[in-house]
């Protein structure tokens, strides 16, 4: 029986995926506004909102106790409605949005670089090393340091390649997971084949 996708992880990847097209969007489209780049994302972040609800009555998550896919479809579909009508406040405080957007994003990353490296995984390193740079430019974007001016469009830089990365590495998370409990279970059924060999001798 296949377990379904905790609804937190899948807005990870939604809101992941929305920030890596609105970053193609502002760094490849001429005269395109951050106003309008704002709508079009809390638009999509409404339209996550609507997919876990309906996820969570598809995969009748209502019968797990410790799935809250309804409730956290719901408070997205809030923000990304509040976002959309007040989006032109936003652009005010862009740099300061993306900058605890990629911060989130950088803590996510820490815990997947302790997760990798309790399941063995030679990545942990890099994945460590990554989500430490993140939030400690995510922290310079949100002080608003003279530093991140140095590179046009810093944070929209910044944020793009932390969400293609944060894709790749729940990716390789999730594969190295896998693997591990295939290890284990594996070792397990040696062991009762074991077992059972020296009972019968």
């Amino acid at each position: 029986m296949k377990k379904n996708i905790n609804s937190f992880t899948l807005t990870i990847i939604g809101l992941n995926v929305l920030s890596v097209i609105s970053c193609f969007c502002l760094l490849c489209i001429e005269n395109l506004n951050v106003e309008t780049i704002c709508r079009i994302f809390f638009l999509l972040f409404a339209v996550v909102g609507l997919l876990l609800i309906f996820y969570f009555f598809y995969k009748k998550q209502y019968l797990e106790w410790n799935q809250y896919g309804f409730s956290i479809g719901v408070l997205i579909l809030i923000l990304g409605c509040i976002g959309f009508i007040k989006s032109e406040i936003l652009c005010d405080i862009f740099n300061l949005f993306i900058g605890f957007l990629v911060l989130l994003i950088g803590i996510f990353s820490l815990q997947w670089a302790i997760q990798l490296k309790f399941l063995r995984s030679v990545f942990y390193f890099v994945q460590f090393l990554f989500a430490c740079i993140m939030i400690v430019c995510s922290i310079l974007v949100i002080l608003d340091m003279d530093l991140v001016y140095f590179i046009d469009q810093f944070p929209v830089w910044l944020l793009l390649i932390s969400s293609l990365f944060n894709l790749l590495s729940l990716t390789w998370l999730s594969i190295t997971i896998l693997r591990f409990k295939k290890k284990k279970d594996n070792e397990k059924k040696e062991g009762e084949e074991d077992d059972q060999t020296g009972s019968s001798d």
